[in-house]
């Protein structure tokens, strides 16, 4: 049997775009009531690299002006190498890796999150860093034209809203926003969140309930037969006294 021949082939390509961040954008007002977040207000492309600057430099007077951390661009740029501005969340492990090779005596790791369609937080990229460095987190923020990076100052009182009507200090776990009260249980929590992808952990309302119902996800085959066969049982006609039974025997 002859196969019909093909008389005309389309290709389509598109250049693939990851997230990336640049020139200063508002926040939203929840936000900059919490007092959590550092907006710095460039108009470069260079907020991922002015946000890791604040990070270690904090300064206490308008922390939002970029002229605070010019003066050290030239010592964070030597980690940039091989990476362009915009800095493409894509990009950020690579910096996270020549940074800790160049500076040794201080190594990071830098987790992203951004808000979901709720407006609530949630992680968008979690460092592979171990917990043990310093951890630098940022706030991704997007319009329909502009992206921007911000820095996370403090990162309990930015998401306790989310989780606890409580005003105290609560340690996160950067995964899944689970909380807790000290340091240790978060990082008994760690050995086995770290085993799956980071996601934020939804909690239900009082009243509310879950049903499974997806039962066949349950089988590893969507296909299962089960065979069985008869058993014949033989009749043994046997007394042995007056308190003995009828004995039946396969």
């Amino acid at each position: 049997m002859r196969d019909n021949p093909a008389h005309t082939l389309k290709i389509s390509m598109s250049k693939l775009k990851p997230f990336s961040a640049s020139s200063y954008i508002h926040l939203l007002q929840w936000v900059i009531n919490k007092n959590a977040v550092i907006n710095i207000q460039n108009n470069d492309q260079k907020c991922f690299l002015w946000c890791i600057t604040a990070a270690f430099y904090p300064v206490d007077n308008h922390p939002y002006q970029v002229l605070n951390y010019v003066q050290y661009e030239n010592e964070m740029m030597q980690a940039m190498r091989d990476i362009s501005f915009p800095v493409a969340i894509t990009h950020i492990s690579k910096f996270e890796k020549q940074y800790n090779e160049l500076l040794s005596n201080n190594k990071i790791n830098i987790n992203v999150n951004a808000y979901d369609e709720s407006n609530l937080v949630c992680p968008l990229h979690i460092s592979e860093m171990p917990i043990d460095t310093t951890q630098i987190d940022l706030l991704y923020l997007s319009n329909k034209t502009t992206p921007h990076y911000c820095l996370i100052k403090n990162f309990s009182r930015l998401v306790r809203c989310q989780t606890t009507e409580h005003e105290h200090k609560y340690y996160y776990c950067k995964r899944c926003l689970s909380q807790f009260n000290t340091e240790g249980k978060l990082l008994e929590h760690l050995v086995y969140c770290k085993k799956f992808e980071a996601s934020r952990t939804i909690m239900l309302n009082p009243g509310q309930t879950i049903k499974f119902k997806k039962l066949n996800s349950l089988l590893e085959s969507d296909v299962i037969i089960i065979a069985d066969f008869e058993c014949f049982l033989k009749h043994v006609q046997k007394r042995f006294n007056a308190t003995s039974h009828a004995v039946s025997v396969i």
